[in-house]
């Protein structure tokens, strides 16, 4: 069948990317763009998937700390973000300011 431009793998998924986001997912199938309903998830209705941009560094650096606090996998690079987000929450307005403009 050599020419038919797919493969063992697209056919096992009938031809959708591969997605990991919890938001309304659509599913790209032979050129066309169909909607889903997502599955509801316990990490669905407490976490919202987003994008923020890390060092190479700061990245190593969350999986790492992950790993070392739960090795079983429990504690993630997601939840080193969180504990940071919340960290810089409880900071002085004025005291985060500084920091931010330091760093910019």
């Amino acid at each position: 069948m050599a020419g038919k431009g797919f493969t063992a793998g697209d056919m096992l998924s009938g031809g959708r990317r591969r997605t990991e986001h919890l938001e309304p997912v659509t599913s790209e199938r032979l050129g066309t763009v169909t909607s889903s309903e997502p599955v509801a998830t316990p990490a669905a209705s407490r976490y919202r998937r987003t994008t923020y941009y890390v060092t190479p560094e700061q990245a190593r650096w969350a999986r790492s700390v992950a790993k070392d606090v739960a090795d079983d996998g429990s504690v993630s690079a997601s939840d080193v973000a969180r504990l940071a987000f919340d960290l810089a929450r409880e900071l002085d307005p004025e005291e985060l300011r500084r920091r931010l403009v330091d760093r910019a």
